[in-house]
């Protein structure tokens, strides 16, 4: 995030610069960066509210996930064939204790290491779209 950080300011900077011809404050991405570069507030300024923001985002998104594990794991077993002597646990809480017994907490983070990836890319996305739509 700190490295993309200068190109997020950079991209909103001239986003953000309307203007036509010698009326234009930045000429570029380059021409960007060196006036930035030159005020005291330098390319960082505003990168802590957004490193806060990106982390909590990733916080609830963490803190949601053993809701959705229990959740595709009932959807996993509402299509499995069960015989009469196995059959699916019933209720959102059986199941949570079910994982949490047979495979620990780990058991409800499983596969967060695929998840975090796919939530920079979400988000890095989300931003793309709506700074295009600021042009």
């Amino acid at each position: 995030m700190a490295a993309s950080y200068p190109f997020h300011l950079a991209e909103t900077c001239l986003a953000a610069d309307v203007g036509k011809g010698a009326t234009r404050k930045f000429f570029g991405i380059s021409d960007c960066f060196a006036k930035v570069t030159r005020l005291p507030t330098g390319l960082y300024r505003g990168f802590v509210v957004e490193f806060v923001g990106t982390s909590l985002f990733s916080s609830l998104c963490l803190a949601s996930y053993p809701f959705e594990t229990v959740s595709r794991r009932m959807m996993l077993d509402s299509h499995q064939p069960w015989s009469s002597a196995e059959k699916p646990k019933n209720g959102g809480w059986k199941v949570a204790k079910a994982i949490y017994k047979n495979e620990g907490l780990c058991g409800f983070y499983k596969r967060t290491g695929c998840l975090l990836p796919s939530l920079c890319l979400i988000f890095n996305c989300g931003r793309l779209c709506s700074d295009g739509e600021a042009r």
